[in-house]
C-alpha cells in the first residue's frame, strides 16, 4: 500500500497550462524534459512546497519448513525551507524488528541561480557517508560539476 500527500492533494488543479503538452513545448522545455528523463533523481521541483510519500509492505512466506513475515513502512519526502532551499529525507522502519531497517538519508538542495548545490548525507550505519556536488544548472553543460564524497567502505567494522 502506498500514498503521497502534497498541496495538490488538497487543492487539485484541472486546467492544463499553455505550453505544457508535448506538442506545444518549446525547444528549451524539450531539452529540460530530456535531461529529467535521463536522470530523474537529479530533478528537484522547487514549485512543490512539501511532499510526503509512504509505502507500507506486509509479506508472509510459508515454505513448509518455516514461515516468515515482514512488516515495514518507508517514509520519504521533501520540504522547501525557502524558495531556493529544499530538504529531502528517506527512511524505512521494520515493525517486526522494532528498528530502522533501511538507511536514513537526507539531501539538502540549494538553487544558486546558474548553479545547483546538493549535499547528500547518510548519518549512521554501514553506509554512513556524504556527497557534496556543485553543478551547472544548464542542460547543455550538465556534465560540468564538482563533487566531494566520503566512501562508505570505510565503515567495514560497523556493528548494529
Amino acid at each position: 500500500m502506498s500514498g503521497a500527500l502534497n498541496p495538490a492533494t488538497f487543492h487539485p488543479q484541472t486546467n492544463v497550462q499553455p505550453g505544457t503538452t508535448l506538442q506545444t513545448m518549446n525547444p528549451q522545455q524539450a531539452q529540460r524534459l530530456a535531461m529529467i528523463n535521463s536522470d530523474p533523481s537529479a530533478y528537484v521541483d522547487f514549485n512543490v512546497p512539501w511532499n510526503l510519500t509512504f509505502n507500507y509492505s506486509f509479506s508472509y512466506n510459508n515454505n513448509i519448513i518455516n514461515t516468515s513475515t515482514t512488516n515495514t513502512v518507508m517514509l520519504s519526502g521533501d520540504v522547501n525551507l525557502t524558495s531556493k532551499w529544499k530538504v529531502q529525507y528517506s527512511t524505512t522502519y521494520d515493525f517486526r524488528a522494532l528498528r530502522l531497517s533501511g538507511v536514513p538519508q537526507f539531501t539538502i538542495y540549494r538553487n544558486l541561480h546558474c548553479w545547483d548545490l546538493n549535499f547528500q548525507w547518510v548519518p549512521f550505519g554501514y553506509y554512513k557517508s556524504y556527497n557534496v556536488t556543485l553543478k551547472v544548472n544548464n542542460a547543455i553543460l550538465q556534465d560540468l560539476k564538482l563533487s566531494k564524497r566520503s566512501d562508505y567502505t570505510n565503515n567495514q567494522n560497523f556493528n548494529e
